[in-house]
Order: structure tokens, then C-alpha cells, then sequence
């Protein structure tokens, strides 16, 4: 056993021009899923390649970077039915430091990363992006999914300084105290949950994605908040409470902000409580963990954004 020929390292993932640091490893699942054959004699005799849909995941580094985010976050305002994978392929390079740039062909986002709002933590979750092959390409041709080159690693473009971590400060839009400046207890975590539907041929398996539907909720522990406080913000009772009423017509902007220019500002579209605990015991919070989700609206038939990922802007001068 030669020694030099046990491989390891680290790498970079690039994706529609953004370079990505990861905190942790990359893996990939080449995806091959299999079939099974059976007989009432024999029982399973043969198994076959029923699909390919290759996934890597990957946590980034918490860079807080424009151009990240706008590959990030593809689904803020999706359109229900449409190609995630568009026209044209997308390809994901990984390029090792050890010099192997390996090459997945036609990649679209499936799961957003989540956002980890904290004092103490990096910013983003894990993102998983999928893979199906080469458009309008057979599965025998030698570069119907993936290419390995020989290329020297180059990428200098990691600044620790664009990790983000800040105390936050989340407010409901509209709201009075406390919900003005809702303060946790370990931060936030906003979750996206974005629906897939595969688009199959018999000869190809799985050829393109379509959108099916995409949610976007925040979750958090709060502190200083009353008994009295968290049931009146829940839609437990009172005025325009009832049965069958439509949660849109309930809900406002939770904004969630750092405190300095240029770290992260997330907005969730009318937003609306929809869960809330209380906890009686001799150590216990007396608020548990409470969750907003996004209830959808409309402006003149066209659906409006779910939510807003950015930076802090810096002060307009004339405000």
C-alpha cells in the first residue's frame, strides 16, 4: 500500500459565480437509485438502475456576501409549476486543494440553507444542491454527469471579515412592546421548506424539477415576554378570531436585524405566530420556543415575495 495514494483535503464548491468556503466537509451522494426484481419462486433475483439524481450538501463558512445570497435564495418569490432548473444548465465545479476540479453537470438549488441568527454562530445552514445530468444528453455518453480535471487550486477570494455573527434584533412591524425588540434567548432560526416535483421520461428517469411550493418560518426562544403577552399575540381568541379565518389576514412583517452596517437583515412577509409554549417549573423559562410562519399574499393576482435576505444598509443621510 502506497501511502500517497490515500486521498483526503479540503475544497471549494462554485456555483452559478459563487465561490463557496464550507464549514465543514462537501459530500456527495451520486444518487443512483436502484429497482428490484422478483419472483413468487425465487424472490429477488436481479436488481437495475431505476434513476439518477445526484445531491452535494455543504454548509458554507457563513460568508455574508451579495452575490452568495442571490444563489442562495433562489425561492423568495417562486413561480408554482416552473423549471428549477430553467433553460440552460447550471453546472457545480469542486475544486480541490489538492488539485482535482470535479465537475457535476446541470445543478439546481432543493434546499435552502437556514438562517442561524445568533450572537455566537455562523449565519447559514446546509444547502443541498441537486444534480441531473446534462441536458439533452444520453446516459451513456462518458460526460452525461460528472467530469474529474487536473487543475491547480487558485481561489483567493476567503475574508474571515465576511462571517457575520451580531446580536440581533427582531421587531413585529407595527407592534407595540414587546414585540417592538423580542429578545431570545439563544437567537433565531429561519427555516425554508421548498416542495419538488420530478418531471420523468421512461427512457431517461428524472429530466427536469418543478416548484410545488415553498414555505418560510422563524423560530426562537423569547425572553422578558408575560404569560398575558404571548397568548394575546397567539390567534387563540378575541377580535377576528374564529374558525376558518385565513391566517394572511392576520400577520405582519417580522424584521430580524444586526446592529451594524452590512451585517444581516432578514424580513418575513406577513408573518403570523402560529405556535407558542408556556412552561411551569422550578428552573424553566416561563416562554418556550415560539414560531412565525409566512402566510402568502397577493397584489393585483400576482404573489408577492415570501421574504428578504440582505445586509444593512448604511443610513440614509436625508431620513
Amino acid at each position: 500500500m502506497d501511502r500517497a495514494n490515500i486521498i483526503n483535503g479540503p475544497a471549494i464548491i462554485t456555483f452559478k459565480g459563487a465561490s463557496f468556503y464550507t464549514e465543514g466537509d462537501i459530500e456527495v451522494n451520486p444518487g443512483i437509485s436502484y429497482g428490484e426484481i422478483n419472483t413468487a419462486m425465487h424472490g429477488k433475483v436481479d436488481s437495475f438502475i431505476e434513476d439518477i439524481v445526484a445531491e452535494i450538501t455543504f454548509t458554507p463558512a457563513g460568508q455574508w456576501i451579495a452575490e452568495h445570497l442571490a444563489v442562495l435564495f433562489p425561492y423568495a418569490a417562486p413561480v408554482i409549476g416552473s423549471s428549477i432548473f430553467g433553460s440552460s444548465d447550471t453546472d457545480v465545479t469542486i475544486q480541490t486543494l489538492a488539485g482535482q476540479l470535479i465537475t457535476w453537470k446541470a445543478g439546481a438549488i432543493t434546499k435552502m440553507p437556514d438562517l442561524i441568527l445568533s450572537a455566537v454562530k455562523p449565519a447559514l445552514g446546509a444547502v443541498t444542491i441537486a444534480c441531473i445530468g446534462e441536458n439533452a444528453t444520453e446516459w451513456s455518453d462518458e460526460a452525461k454527469r460528472s467530469v474529474v480535471a487536473a487543475t491547480a487550486f487558485s481561489d483567493a477570494s476567503f475574508d474571515p471579515a465576511d462571517i457575520k455573527m451580531a446580536a440581533y434584533v427582531a421587531a413585529i412591524t407595527g407592534a407595540s412592546a414587546p414585540w417592538d425588540a423580542i429578545e431570545t434567548q439563544e437567537g433565531w432560526t429561519i427555516s425554508f421548506d421548498v416542495k419538488t416535483e420530478p418531471v420523468k421520461t421512461d427512457a431517461l428517469g428524472t429530466v427536469d424539477m418543478r416548484i410545488g411550493g415553498v414555505t418560510a418560518s422563524a423560530k426562537c426562544t423569547p425572553v422578558g415576554i408575560s404569560e398575558a403577552q404571548l397568548l394575546a399575540k397567539l390567534p387563540l381568541q378575541g377580535a377576528g378570531i374564529s374558525r376558518g379565518v385565513r391566517l394572511s389576514g392576520l400577520g405582519a412583517d417580522l424584521t430580524i436585524a444586526g446592529p451594524n452596517v452590512g451585517d444581516p437583515i432578514v424580513v418575513l412577509k406577513n408573518a403570523v405566530m402560529k405556535t407558542g409554549q408556556l412552561k411551569f417549573g422550578a428552573t424553566a423559562l416561563r416562554i418556550g420556543e415560539i414560531e412565525f410562519e409566512c402566510a402568502v399574499t397577493f397584489t393585483a393576482g400576482v404573489r408577492n415575495a415570501l421574504f428578504t435576505v440582505g445586509s444593512v444598509p448604511e443610513p440614509d443621510p436625508e431620513a
